[in-house]
């Protein structure tokens, strides 16, 4: 068994690699063939990176622009894979994963890879095909075997052991287009991006929710053998717990809500980039109610930040969460500053502070400057609030950051003050000081 695990793991590093090959092994402009019109409806999940060219380009400008080693990738890419014909030049490069027939298969196993080509012919005649002529040929890329068909305008390579796959991949009219039809144009504007269909969703949703109910037992564990002499280690696990299980609610609650789920990334033409998450909502489901109330201020999410270069930048409308996602914000808060030596009155008023802290909130904006040579993060990082009310915002926060100060770390010296307030003065500018002093813990 541990040899096969170890030539799957072997198996899958060298496919990934040659993913990476085709996806750089572009170079001008857009095709007019859409992978998603030859990809069965029945994905799981699809990934594009559109426009090769253009996409390859920008990457090579931001890893030069990061200083980091990395070669011309289209030239590396065709002296490996001797794939010097072929392939159409604008195209846009998919992948695809599909259900396992077998739950002994590997995952690995379900992924199809879609290149775009200009003549499948001479793209399959350089890969060293067994029978060039057939339907499904066997070729390989770095030594390694791999199948691969043809379809519209693309040729679709997968796992060696993923005949019947490639089988139905060619058999099928319906496509994954019409699944995916929320989420054409946002996937137009993005440069890499990944999409799961809504079986896709569902089975992601389940995967996660199974993760967070075996978190919850093993913290009810936790807190069953726990030390009576240790409550508030008791109560940490026990609220951990619930918190755990909060999320799972909410995770299946919202699975018949939302139908699609995408992420994106766009790289600009200054090397900036954007990360992009996309999800779409049954029109008058929950969901779907509450998101119309995400209004972005009218100067723009990143509104108040310096014009400085940075390293991060990131900007948000707030809004006021679902219910089940402020209990799971409170659990978790509450699970750290017990740990931290929070007694059950200090917690029961935090969480009130923490309401009132959000119902005065509009929007936040923050960033990361680049770091030098003995920089912390927190030297070179910025948050801006905006609110509704400064001056009652200011004394919400120090009412947060007081009852915050009585945390008496376990075992810690009971003099000695985890966080700690005072106010000072920058400039003409009246602040608030917090200190974490984290050689208590």
């Amino acid at each position: 068994m541990a040899r096969q695990l170890s030539r799957r793991s072997v198996s899958w590093r060298r496919f990934a690699f040659a993913l990476v090959v085709w996806y750089v092994a572009g170079a001008s402009a857009p095709a007019a063939d859409d992978p998603l019109a030859v990809i069965p409806d029945d994905a799981l999940g699809v990934a594009v990176i559109n426009n090769l060219a253009d996409a390859s380009s920008r990457i090579q400008k931001l890893t030069e622009k990061m200083q980091l080693p990395v070669p011309e990738l289209l030239p590396m890419a065709q002296l490996y894979t001797g794939a010097q014909q072929g392939l159409d030049e604008g195209g846009t490069l998919a992948a695809a994963m599909f259900p396992l027939d077998d739950e002994n298969a590997s995952w690995f196993s379900r992924i199809a890879v879609f290149v775009p080509i200009t003549d499948y012919k001479t793209f399959v005649a350089q890969l060293q095909p067994d029978d060039a002529g057939a339907e499904i040929s066997e070729v390989t890329i770095f030594g390694q075997p791999l199948l691969v068909t043809s379809k519209g305008g693309f040729a679709v390579l997968a796992g060696s052991d993923s005949e019947s796959l490639l089988a139905h991949i060619r058999g099928t009219s319906k496509n994954v287009a019409g699944t995916l039809e929320p989420l054409k144009p946002w996937l137009a504007q993005q440069q890499i991006a990944v999409a799961l269909t809504p079986s896709g969703k569902k089975l992601a949703v389940e995967t996660i929710a199974g993760f967070f109910e075996v978190a919850a037992e093993a913290a009810e564990e936790v807190a069953k053998d726990a030390d009576d002499d240790t409550p508030a280690g008791v109560r940490a696990a026990e609220s951990a717990g619930e918190a755990m299980r909060t999320f799972k609610e909410f995770l299946v609650a919202a699975d018949a809500q939302v139908t699609q789920l995408g992420l994106g990334v766009r790289i600009d033409e200054s090397t900036a980039v954007h990360a992009s998450l996309r999800a779409t909502f049954v029109p008058e489901g929950g969901l779907a109610q509450w998101a119309k109330t995400a209004k972005p201020p009218a100067d723009g999410l990143l509104a108040g930040l310096p014009p400085d270069k940075f390293a991060l930048a990131y900007g948000g409308a707030s809004v006021p969460f679902h219910p089940a996602v402020n209990k799971i914000i409170d659990r978790m808060t509450q699970v750290g500053m017990m740990v931290l030596g929070l007694d059950e009155d200090s917690l029961e008023q935090l969480a009130n502070i923490m309401a009132r802290y959000r119902e005065g909130q509009v929007s936040t904006a923050g960033l990361m400057g680049r770091l030098r040579p003995g920089d912390s993060i927190m030297s070179t990082s910025m948050q801006i609030e905006r609110v509704k009310d400064a001056e009652a915002h200011m004394k919400v926060m120090r009412e947060m950051f007081e009852v915050m100060a009585k945390a008496k770390f376990p075992g810690g010296n009971p003099d000695d003050q985890l966080y700690s307030i005072k106010d000072v003065t920058v400039g003409d500018i009246e602040c608030l000081e917090v200190t974490t002093d984290m050689s208590v813990m």
